[in-house]
C-alpha cells in the first residue's frame, strides 16, 4: 500500500494508462472490488485511504495540475455529447433534404427544430426521431423514407386530433 508522499508523486501518465494497457480496466475493476469489500468491513482503513487520496491532491505541483488539466482537454477534444448531438442533427437534416425540406401539408420549413417525422406505417421504434441516434436506427430511416410523411409541428397535431387527412405521396414505384 502506498502513504500520501508516494501518492503525491504519480506522473500525470497514471491518468491516461488506459489507452497502452489493455490489462488496465480489469485492475481498476479488481481494485474497486477490493474497495467495497473492505469498506465494508474496514470503515477506518477507508478513512485512511481518503485522507491519503485528499493529500496527495493538495500536493500537487502547478505543473502536475497544469499537465493534467491539458492531457484531460486533449483527450476529450471532439468526443463528448457536442459531437454526438451534431452527428444527430446532421442526419436529422439529411433526412429532412430527402423528404423535400419542409412539411408536406403547409410548406413549413422556418426551423428544423419544429419539423417532425410522422410515420404512416409503425416500424419504428419508439419513433423515428429516436432512431436517428444510432447508425443502424439511421439507416433503418433511410430504407423507409417511403413510410415517412414529414410535418411540421402544428400539422402533426392537428393530424393527430383527427382536424386534417395526411398529403398523399407520390408512388415511387411507378417511375418508367
Amino acid at each position: 500500500m502506498q502513504d500520501a508522499s508516494t501518492e503525491s508523486q504519480i506522473d500525470d501518465s497514471y491518468y491516461f494508462r488506459h489507452k497502452d494497457d489493455p490489462g488496465f480496466l480489469e485492475r481498476k475493476r479488481q481494485r474497486e472490488r477490493d474497495w467495497y469489500h473492505i469498506k465494508k468491513h474496514d470503515p477506518e482503513w477507508v478513512e485512511k485511504k481518503r485522507k491519503s487520496i485528499r493529500n496527495a491532491i493538495k500536493n500537487r505541483s502547478p505543473e502536475q495540475i497544469k499537465n493534467i488539466k491539458e492531457n484531460t482537454l486533449k483527450y476529450n477534444r471532439g468526443k463528448g455529447y457536442n459531437a454526438v448531438k451534431s452527428a444527430r442533427a446532421k442526419r436529422r437534416q439529411h433526412i429532412i433534404d430527402l423528404l423535400g425540406g419542409g412539411c408536406s401539408k403547409c410548406g413549413y420549413n422556418k426551423y428544423i427544430g419544429a419539423l417532425d417525422l410522422h410515420e404512416t406505417e409503425k416500424i419504428f421504434h419508439p419513433s423515428p426521431n429516436k432512431c436517428l441516434r444510432t447508425k443502424t436506427g439511421y439507416q433503418l430511416v433511410l430504407d423507409n423514407l417511403g413510410k415517412i410523411v414529414l410535418l411540421c409541428s402544428n400539422c402533426h397535431k392537428e393530424y393527430h386530433a383527427g382536424l386534417i387527412e395526411l398529403p398523399v405521396k407520390p408512388s415511387t414505384n411507378n417511375q418508367k
